[in-house]
């Protein structure tokens, strides 16, 4: 038993020495709505970010709570079509409406597509669902203080404050985040 867990914090020591020499990671995801895998996701890419060593401690909880933030707006608004308001009015309906439509057609059959690019310069997340899209200028202010107390449109303040680049495509059914590494700028995370 001993030896096994001392094999094991070794291989951990070893995995993270290995990631804090990686450059760069490019990858991509098609998800599900699911909200279990689109938190799972976060978490494998905040521990990338930890083993990469390219953030501070406040940064990475910054851009987990971005990105976060843009998977459940593209399952919830986008691919399952459930409107902020209904969350005003009925928090519990909202999640109900959800977890049903996760089941029908044809809100199941609607995917996440993830790409990422890590690297000792920054990150970017490049979100789109499958959904109708919306107008992010049609949005209220979510920095102006009638909508602070709002429970909707949060997601996207915290966003634009966490974020160094928040921008949506024409449709509205993508978004890509920047955040850059403090002590670089980064010619492949570019405005």
């Amino acid at each position: 038993t001993v030896e096994r867990v001392l094999t094991l914090a070794g291989e951990k020591r070893v995995r993270r020495s290995l990631i804090s020499r990686m450059h760069s990671l490019r990858t991509q995801f098609v998800l599900e709505n699911d909200p279990a895998m689109l938190t799972s996701m976060v978490s494998y890419f905040q521990g990338l970010i930890v083993d990469m060593g390219i953030f501070t401690e406040s940064e990475r909880l910054k851009i987990g709570v971005a990105l976060e933030e843009a998977l459940l707006n593209a399952a919830y608004h986008g691919n399952l079509e459930v409107s902020s308001k209904l969350r005003e009015e009925d928090h519990a309906q909202f999640y109900n409406l959800a977890k049903e439509r996760r089941t029908l057609d044809p809100y199941q059959s609607r995917r996440i597509f993830v790409d990422v690019d890590l690297s000792s310069q920054g990150v970017q997340y490049v979100i789109r669902d499958e959904g109708p899209g919306f107008d992010p200028h049609s949005q209220p202010d979510p920095r102006d203080p009638a909508n602070l107390e709002r429970p909707c449109g949060r997601g996207l303040l915290l966003m634009r404050t966490f974020m160094d680049v928040v921008e949506y495509n024409p449709t509205g059914n993508q978004v890509t985040l920047i955040k850059r590494s403090s002590s670089r700028t980064a010619p492949s995370l570019a405005d």
